[in-house]
């Protein structure tokens, strides 16, 4: 059974949503994408005495057990988080490619 060529520049009209099950060459990208994150939330990270400079920082990996400076300044963050973090935490992922945007200064006014 062949089928009809459409001449150059003539456009067919397909409706995705056919009750007969997926039509041949149609895509709703229905189970591409996961679910939805929410990312905007600011989370805080334990206190510190790593200086008064916060940023923002959204690591791309988990990050578990990461102590700078002495044993009392230990984080745990997790991918795709946002976090308050001393600048030296920051300069440290920054320097380590471990962050999905450039790390900036914490205002509390955001």
């Amino acid at each position: 059974m062949a089928t009809a060529r459409r001449q150059p520049g003539e456009v067919e009209a397909v409706d995705p949503m056919v009750s007969g099950g997926p039509t041949e060459g149609v895509s709703t990208m229905a189970g591409l994408f996961g679910q939805a994150q929410v990312v905007d939330e600011i989370q805080n990270t334990p206190p510190h005495y790593l200086g008064d400079a916060v940023w923002v920082v959204r690591p791309i990996n988990d990050v578990e057990d990461m102590t700078v400076g002495s044993p009392d300044n230990h984080f745990n963050l997790k991918a795709g988080t946002r976090y308050r973090v001393p600048q030296r935490v920051a300069e440290i992922l920054y320097n380590r490619d471990l962050l999905m945007e450039i790390p900036y200064p914490y205002d509390g006014r955001r």
